[in-house]
Order: structure tokens, then sequence, then C-alpha cells
């Protein structure tokens, strides 16, 4: 896996900044930063974003996961999205 570098914008992103009563989802989107592919898609399935980004946290659960995925797309930070019935999800502004 690539190595990845946060640029220094991120401290004053107004996306970011909207998560604000909900650190956990800040949380799993820079651990999605550093899981995702080269085209900044993964699969979106609860589940798989638990194992994924949160291997040893055991208060991270599939629908706490589903809860902070949905609060990342709320405030513009992923897309989900659906293709032949699998759920994925698009960090925005992946370039």
């Amino acid at each position: 896996m690539p190595t990845r570098y946060l640029k220094p914008g991120i401290r004053d992103s107004a996306r970011i900044e909207a998560l604000s009563e909900v650190p956990d989802a800040e949380i799993l989107y820079y651990r999605l930063l550093i899981s995702v592919d080269d085209f900044g898609r993964t699969d979106a399935r609860p589940l798989l974003i638990k194992a994924l980004c949160f291997p040893l946290r055991l208060r991270a659960d599939a629908d706490k996961c589903m809860q902070w995925l949905k609060a990342l797309e709320s405030v513009g930070l992923i897309i989900l999205y659906v293709v032949d019935g699998k759920d994925y999800l698009q960090i925005t502004r992946w370039d």
C-alpha cells in the first residue's frame, strides 16, 4: 500500500470541523484515507469497515461504523453507492 500524506489544509477544513459532534467519524475518515485503493474507493459494508479501520477497537462495531459513514457522507467527505448489490464508498476530492 502506498504511503499517503495529509495536507496541512485538513486542520482548517470546514467539512472536518462539521464532524465535531461525531469525533469517531473523523477518526474513521483518517483511517479510511490510508485504507482505500488508489482511486479512493473501498468496500463499504460496515462489518468490513470495522475490520479494516478498527481491528482492535472493541467499542467500534458495524452499526457504529455505519453511523460514522453516514456522518462522513452528510458533510461531503465520502460518497456511498451500490453496484450490483454491493456497497462501496468513494472519498471525495481524491486526487
